[in-house]
Formats: C-alpha cells, structure tokens, sequence
C-alpha cells in the first residue's frame, strides 16, 4: 500500500512538473522565447504595419524589463563558468540559440521593414518612438547632457547614438537608410 501511494505522489510531482513548467530554461532560451513572440507580432504587422508598430513598442514596454533581466542573467551565468573552454562553449551555445532565433525570422522582419517604410503613420510612429528611446539612453550614458558632451559614454552603445536607434530592433535596422539614416 505505501509503495502504491508513494508511487501516486511520485507520478503526480512529475505530471506537475512537466505540465507545470516544472523544467528551468536557460535565459537565452527565454530570450528565443520573446523573439518568436516578437516575430509574430512582426509578421502580423505586415498587413497593418502601424498596429505592427505599436504592437511592437507594447511588447517591449511589458516585457523589456524581464528580458533585460534575462540578457543579464545570461551573462552571468557565462561570466561565473570558472573553465575558459566550458566558458566558451556555452557563450557559443548561447550565440547559436539566439542567432537561429533571429535568423529565421530575417524575412519576416525584412517584410515588415519593408511595409513600415511603405506606411507613412508607422514610419513615423517607428522613427518617433527610437528616436526618443535613443535620446533616452543618451542622456542617461552622458551624464545627462543632451548635446552629447559625453561621447564616449555613447561607444557603449554602438548604432543607437544620434540614431533612430532601428540598429537596436531586430531586423529593421535596413530601415535607416529609407529614413534618411545614414550608417
């Protein structure tokens, strides 16, 4: 009888587990997790670009802090691996993850690209909403100079400095050049 019981306990536990989201995922899984759900949004998007933006900009408003905490995560759990080669597989491993994730969704972000350049409201929903984000992250790397005094500061953020900032969103950094950007 305790072993039937023990049993029934055990099976439950590992139902709850699996169906429970029971399993830890890495961060750079989570963070493959948030780019097909970007992804979609892209494509979605595609018919209705300016809907795609704002779907875009509310995706990242509600959970840009937990992938931040994820891309964080990530680096430290790469960072705290005491072996160099065990460090540099799984920084590797993390690089695959994310790179296949953004990579098959490269037509996709290139289409909706294509159709947020093509829609004057999305265009300049997009260019407003970078461009603010970029003055953003400018003000607060150069000490909160608006005028850029602090240049250096800005080298921590490559493409985004005196940008719309599309380097920072994946697959619409081809939209620099049709908003007059240049690289």
């Amino acid at each position: 009888m305790k072993t039937k019981i023990l049993l029934a306990l055990a099976l439950l536990a590992a139902a709850f587990w699996v169906f429970g989201g029971g399993a830890v995922q890495a961060p750079d899984q989570k963070l493959v997790g948030h780019f097909d759900k970007m992804c979609k949004i892209a494509e979605r998007g595609i018919a209705s670009p300016e809907a795609g933006v704002k779907r875009l900009f509310a995706y990242y408003g509600s959970h840009g802090p937990e992938m931040l905490k994820e891309w964080g995560n990530l680096l430290v759990k790469i960072e705290s691996i005491k072996d160099d080669a065990a460090h540099d597989e799984r920084a590797r491993v993390a690089g695959r993850r994310l790179h296949k994730a953004l990579a098959s969704c490269e037509q996709t972000y290139n289409r909706f690209g294509a159709a947020v350049a093509a829609d004057p409201k999305a265009s300049q929903l997009l260019e407003r909403g970078t461009t603010r984000f970029s003055r953003t992250l400018e003000l607060i790397f150069s000490g909160g100079s608006a005028s850029g005094e602090n240049a250096n500061a800005m080298m921590l953020l490559p493409g985004l400095a005196g940008r719309t900032g599309l380097a920072g969103l994946p697959g619409l950094d081809g939209l620099d050049a049709s908003l007059g950007e240049t690289r």
